[in-house]
């Protein structure tokens, strides 16, 4: 069960979270740059999004199987870059994802939820925000 996918699609569909963040052409024309792999390819510039699924722990009822599922969304910029401009795209991140219920192929969000972005640097110094969410799903 890989969630990232469908919450790349889903940030990618927020206008307000999309239209804070760079874009990046993945081989087809520029999108709003969310990527799912860590780290985010050395082309990629400005503002970008990193969402990852962490792991899960499983569950489920006598009819259908289901999970805890750990996701990290990483809002990246570059060094210099304006720490508001980088609060604003995690406060998007965090409006579309907080208490959403989607439902992606394969499964279906019966719940999410999101902690408020915290600030994050990495190794070389990269400001970023982090928002973790907890999902409930169950496969369709």
């Amino acid at each position: 069960m890989n969630l990232a996918d469908g919450f790349q699609t889903l940030l990618a569909a927020d206008t307000d979270f999309a239209g804070s963040i760079a874009t990046f052409d993945f081989g087809s024309g520029d999108v709003p740059a969310i990527f799912t792999a860590e780290p985010p390819p050395e082309t990629a510039e400005g503002i970008v999004c990193v969402v990852l699924q962490n792991g899960g722990r499983p569950w489920g009822t006598r009819g259908k199987r289901g999970g805890e599922v750990s996701v990290t969304v990483k809002i990246w910029g570059d060094k210099g870059h304006s720490r508001a401009a980088l609060r604003a795209a995690a406060n998007y991140a965090w409006a579309a994802l907080d208490r959403s219920e989607p439902t992606f192929t394969g499964f279906e969000c019966c719940g999410v939820w999101a902690d408020p972005p915290q600030t994050i640097t990495d190794r070389e110094g990269f400001p970023g925000y982090i928002v973790n969410l907890r999902v409930l799903v169950l496969e369709t």
